[in-house]
């Protein structure tokens, strides 16, 4: 019915008489157009119309006038029938339309609202089945949100249906029907059913309450507070107790974030956390997390770690000026250092190798410590594309870098001038005649524009008119100006241009001088002047220079100076130009000397002044050399040395000083040059002493030598200890460390002759030692005995067998060399010459590979192999074909590894290969000259590196191109070739396959008998010979071949004769 209402509101509203005349009667508020009510509830429906005169209010339901609804008391009308109070409503009766027709003088107002009385069952607004996990100790609110029209009964009963009564501060009832347990724990546990009912039905929601004890930590990360330093480890461990009941999770996380390392769990249950290679990133407030189904405990620990800063933030780079990018960025973590500056890099990208080069630096000082945006204005250069990138530094070094925004980054810069000029001009000449003219060229971040190149502009310095060109290269450094006059001063300036105009500073003007030449006078009287000492000396000159003589920058002169009796020791000194004397060391005493001088420009230097020669003086000598004193008695002393290593001149002789340490007394002597040694007999008994040696020459005394020593305690000198050897029969000469005999010895002399002994004696000798003319002590007689003349001493008999030896082996290695090259000629001259040559191929192929293959035109297998005897085969007829002749020349010159004749080759192959028959050639002959040119090429394909086969090669090569009238000499020398082949193979063993006419079965075996039947009326047949000679080349080393030899010797007799034989001959013609 409802529906049929609704659809009749249209209708009714538009038949409404509409008399309002513009008076002021309107709705205080707009009434609802439905409303909902339930069963045995109350309706209060509105009509808010006002006006003057107050309206007059009718009100109908379902178009039915109020004054005729039947009358049961529940519908009133109040507040001058503004208000329509419907109460206990019932939903058959009271659901439909609503319309109110508010009516006065000022025109008539209409409103409808349908009213929809609802009647159902009830049901919950939540699930009627839950489960409530809580902790002991809290509390929880079970709701029993029900709908129901009418409003449904509410009781609250436990598991056992009895109805559940409230316990203050315990358990409450609120009045949405929601029960509330306080302070839970175990004995809680159990079902809580809220049961609603209404005239239309019953309803039931289920509680079921589950109290878990709380979880708690056993173990938390310790210690609140740690640092590290980058890179290194660190663990934590995090170990809590939970409800058996419940599942136990461990929640790793840094400043709220999940961390994505894997934590392990260890035997007791405990979550281990290991962080390796810490870095300022992981920097932060480290929480262990603890997640249950009921509850969640959370201990953390903060964790530093000293590294270098996090990368900025930047937020905007503006580079709209053009002429300078406003960088703004924002700090970020510090990591355990505060920040000490920021420093910006730019990337010029013109550049074609460009580098990040650093273009802003800003210090973080206490006023900016705190700041946390900055920002920098970074002057920009024209016609570059900039990236930038900022660090920021602290104590630790520099951050990751930080990039722009790519909204905001590359920044393009326009094109503009030059800003400055090449620096660091120079001018100076190389030459006599030219000006050059250098400078550091601009870099390419400073070009402002394409198409830079520099402005020369130059003149003399008397002249007013400038000359200039244009140097088109950018990088180009230098100039050359030339047909310039000689050392004239000059102007220079070099302006940068690019597209844009010059550049925006004037340049430079720099003063150089063009090319200096050899100076055109030398100095003059040259002199020595004097001696310093025997290594200095003193020379000077006279000079007359002048500007135009000197030409150039006049730097000084040269005094070269050397040893008459060594020229090519020339040692040069530099003088200033301000001088004209010059001091020369380092000269050897008594020596001759040669000098010169020379005048120096920037460049060149004179001719040399005239030729001094002179004589240095005599110095004083250097020290001693190998001072030895030591004490060889109680009161002697004895001093040996060598002359210095620098005398200086003539030595004179020695000076000697000995002084006596205890008493002071010291004593002075001089000996002769000649002498190296002194013995002093006459000092104190055990006393330390002083000794001092020197030299002296003609240009005073040397430097003194000084060594310590003491002299022995007043005793008995020791005894001597000798050798003593055989000098002839009749001399003996003894070693010993003093002698006394019948002659003296005196120290340093350790060796005496003793002669005018008998032959073949012994005798006893005894040295004696002696200091002074009362102490004295002899030696341990030694007995020895003289040689006698007839013996011959052992070591002569030694001597003597070794060198027979000796010859004897050489006489052997003589004779071994001589027999073999007996050998090696009597073999060559038996085998007519053909064996040699087959050794060096053989030889060639051991080390370079096969013998020569080529295709023949008589060959019906294709390639074949060419050895020596191949060669021989060409002599007799394979001449006339040209393609078979070139693919010899080539085969052989490859083999060999023959350059030359392989260029030969190449200038021989065309003609040979373009027609049918070479020039001069008639069905397949070759005309004489042409056979000699042919020759030639083929001798010239010969490795000149191994002579042996290249003669046997020319030979046979040159023998191929010969006229048939030259081929019956080589038909006849053929036989005997083949019997010096055949005794070949007797000694080898090989056996040579190749296919014969008579051959039934494909190969056959060539035996000794084969080589005689060939030698006699074979050869004629070409096939069989070059197959023949192929299979020997290859088959020689063959031993298996030898026992085959005989088991087809008949068959090949037998075979079929070659054109023009009968029976095996040849017929003479």
């Amino acid at each position: 019915m409802g529906g049929r209402l609704c659809a009749l509101l249209p209708i009714l509203l538009s038949n409404l008489p509409n008399t309002s005349t513009g008076a002021p009667l309107r709705w205080e508020w707009e009434p609802p157009a439905s409303t909902e009510r339930s069963e045995e509830e109350t309706a209060d429906l509105h009509c808010p119309a006002r006006g003057i005169p107050p309206p007059l209010i009718r009100w109908s339901f379902n178009a039915v006038p109020f004054h005729e609804w039947a009358e049961d008391g529940r519908r009133i009308l109040l507040d001058g029938g503004k208000l329509l109070r419907i109460r206990t409503l019932k939903r058959d009766l009271d659901t439909g339309l609503y319309q109110c027709n508010a009516t006065s003088p000022e025109g008539t107002l209409a409103a409808a609202t349908f009213l929809n009385v609802q009647a159902f069952a009830p049901h919950f607004r939540h699930s009627a089945h839950r489960v409530w996990k809580v902790l002991r100790g809290t509390s929880v609110d079970f709701p029993c949100d029900v709908r129901a029209a009418p409003k449904a009964r509410v009781r609250w009963v436990d598991a056992n249906d009895t109805a559940i009564v409230g316990v203050k501060g315990k358990l409450e009832f609120l009045s949405n029907h929601t029960l509330r347990l306080n302070d839970l724990s175990s004995v809680d546990d159990g079902f809580y059913y809220c049961n609603v009912s209404n005239r239309y039905g019953i309803n039931r929601a289920m509680n079921r309450l589950e109290v878990f004890n709380p979880t708690y930590f056993a173990e938390v990360p310790q210690p609140e507070s740690l640092t590290r330093d980058a890179f290194e480890s660190v663990e934590f461990r995090c170990r809590a107790v939970a409800d058996p009941r419940l599942t136990l999770e461990y929640v790793w996380t840094r400043d709220g974030k999940r961390i994505e390392q894997s934590a392990r769990t260890d035997a007791d249950g405990a979550s281990l956390l290991q962080l390796n290679k810490l870095r300022g990133r992981n920097s932060g407030r480290v929480e262990c997390s603890v997640v249950t189904d009921v509850d969640a405990k959370t201990a953390s620990v903060h964790l530093t770690v000293r590294d270098v800063p996090e990368p900025p933030e930047v937020l905007r780079v503006d580079c709209s000026s053009g002429q300078h990018a406003l960088v703004v960025w924002r700090r970020r973590a510090e990591n355990g250092a505060p920040l000490t500056h920021f420093t910006v890099d730019a990337l010029g990208t013109r550049e074609r190798n460009a580098n990040w080069q650093k273009v802003w630096e800003e210090k973080v000082g206490e006023e900016k410590a705190k700041r946390a945006m900055f920002k920098a204005a970074i002057p920009l250069a024209p016609w570059v594309n900039y990236t930038f990138r900022m660090f920021a530094h602290n104590a630790y070094g520099a951050s990751d870098p930080a990039t722009a925004p790519l909204a905001s980054s590359p920044c393009a810069t326009p094109p503009d001038v030059p800003f400055s000029n090449p620096s660091a001009v120079l001018v100076q000449g190389t030459e006599p005649d030219n000006l050059v003219i250098r400078w550091t060229p601009l870099a390419r971040n400073v070009w402002n524009a394409p198409g830079l190149k520099y402005l020369v502009r130059y003149r003399q310095m008397d002249e007013s008119e400038w000359h200039e060109f244009f140097v088109e290269d950018p990088f180009a450094n230098h100039t050359i100006v030339r047909e310039q006059p000689t050392f004239r001063p000059f102007l220079v300036q070099v302006r940068a241009v690019n597209t844009r105009g010059f550049s925006a500073v004037e340049p430079e003007t720099e003063m150089g001088w063009s090319g200096e030449d050899v100076p055109l006078e030398a100095p003059r009287n040259l002199r020595l002047v004097g001696h310093r000492n025997h290594s200095t000396a003193e020379l000077e000159w006279e000079t007359l220079l002048s500007e135009s003589s000197v030409r150039g920058h006049f730097r000084g002169f040269r005094v070269d100076h050397w040893p008459s009796a060594r020229p090519f020791l020339i040692t040069s000194q530099i003088v200033p130009n301000t001088s004209t004397r010059a001091t020369i060391s380092a000269l050897q005493a008594l020596t001759n000397y040669g000098a010169k001088v020379h005048v120096l420009n920037g460049q060149y230097i004179s001719e040399a002044s005239n030729l001094l020669t002179f004589k240095t003086i005599e110095g004083a000598p250097s020290k001693v050399h190998d001072l030895r004193v030591h004490s060889v008695g109680s009161r002697t002393l004895l001093a040996t040395w060598e002359p210095p290593l620098h005398p200086n001149g003539n030595l004179r002789g020695f000076y000697l000083a000995f002084e006596n340490l205890s008493s002071g007394i010291a004593e002075e002597t001089f000996v002769l040059r000649r002498q190296l040694f002194y013995l002093h007999e006459l000092l104190s008994p055990e006393t330390p002493f002083r000794v001092a040696v020197w030299a002296e020459t003609g240009g005073g005394e040397g430097p003194r030598t000084w060594r310590h020593t003491r002299t022995w305690p007043l005793r008995e000198p020791d005894p001597p200890l000798f050798s003593s050897r055989s000098l002839s029969p009749t001399a003996l000469r003894v070693r010993s460390s003093e002698w006394h005999q019948t002659v003296p010895i005196v120290l340093p002399q350790t060796v005496l002759d003793v002669r005018g002994l008998a032959e073949g004696t012994d005798y006893v000798l005894i040295g004696e030692a002696r200091e002074g003319p009362k102490r004295r002590r002899q030696s341990v007689p030694v007995t020895v005995r003289t040689e006698s003349s007839r013996a011959m001493p052992p070591f002569s008999r030694e001597r003597l067998r070794s060198a027979a030896w000796f010859l004897a082996v050489l006489i052997a290695c003589a004779l071994t060399f001589a027999l073999l090259a007996v050998a090696c000629v009597v073999a060559q001259r038996s085998a007519g010459g053909i064996p040699f040559g087959f050794v060096a191929l053989r030889r060639r192929e051991k080390r370079f590979g096969p013998a020569l293959r080529f295709r023949t035109p008589s060959s019906s297998t294709g390639e074949e192999e060419l050895g020596p005897e191949g060669l021989d085969w060409l002599s007799e007829g394979g001449d006339a074909h040209k393609r078979f002749l070139l693919e010899a020349q080539r085969r052989l010159s490859g083999a060999l590894d023959d350059k030359q004749g392989q260029k030969q080759l190449k200038k021989n192959s065309a003609a040979m290969k373009t027609a049918a028959d070479p020039p001069g050639a008639k069905n397949g002959k070759i005309d004489r000259k042409i056979e000699f040119e042919l020759s030639r090429g083929l001798t010239n394909a010969v490795d000149t590196n191994h002579p042996n086969y290249s003669r046997r090669a020319r030979d046979v090569c040159s023998t191929a191109l010969r006229s048939r009238a030259c081929r019956a000499r080589s038909v006849r020398r053929h036989s005997v070739r083949f019997v010096a082949l055949r005794r070949r193979e007797k000694r080898f063993g090989p056996a040579l396959r190749f296919r014969t006419p008579s051959s039934s079965t494909g190969e056959e075996e060539l035996g000794p008998e084969g080589l005689d039947w060939l030698s006699e009326g074979g050869d004629a047949h070409k096939r069989f010979l070059l197959e023949a000679q192929r299979r020997l080349s290859g088959a020689l080393d063959d031993k298996q071949g030898q026992k085959q030899l005989k088991k087809n010797s008949a068959a090949m007799k037998t075979a079929a004769d070659p054109p023009g034989a009968k029976n095996g001959k040849i017929a003479e013609k």
